[in-house]
């Protein structure tokens, strides 16, 4: 029988633009039956442009197949994704049959409001 195990971290927006550095989400655990759900909302009426960075042991690249939303990511460590204004995205984080763990960032440098219309990450 297996057995999923989820782990959520839950973000708002406003946060990243108020911090001059990484915001860090520890003990990532991806594949073997683990997932990571990150769901992040905004509180501003702008919309907001970011990446997720994954990462294992001291700042080294994620090794590993790994995927958000069924988008594979294998190879990459990381995605950007946007955010309307007022809106809520939820990332689900998954692997492969080998369990890896690490963490995760958001770097808030990356990140900026945009105007007008964005396309949002599938």
């Amino acid at each position: 029988m297996k057995i999923k195990i989820s782990v959520l971290f839950l973000v708002f927006v406003g946060a990243f633009v108020s911090l001059s550095h990484a915001y860090t989400f520890p003990q990532l655990a991806i594949g073997g039956g683990y997932e990571t759900v990150l769901i992040v909302s905004s509180k501003t009426n702008l919309n907001w442009e970011g990446r997720l960075r994954v990462r294992q042991g001291n700042n080294q690249r994620w090794v590993g197949t790994w995927s958000i939303n069924g988008s594979d990511f294998t190879g990459v460590d990381s995605a950007t994704f946007t955010l309307e204004s007022w809106g809520s995205r939820k990332f689900i984080f998954r692997g492969d049959a080998t369990m890896r763990v690490g963490y995760l960032e958001v770097p808030p440098h990356k990140g900026r409001y945009a105007c007008g219309p964005v396309q949002p990450f599938s």
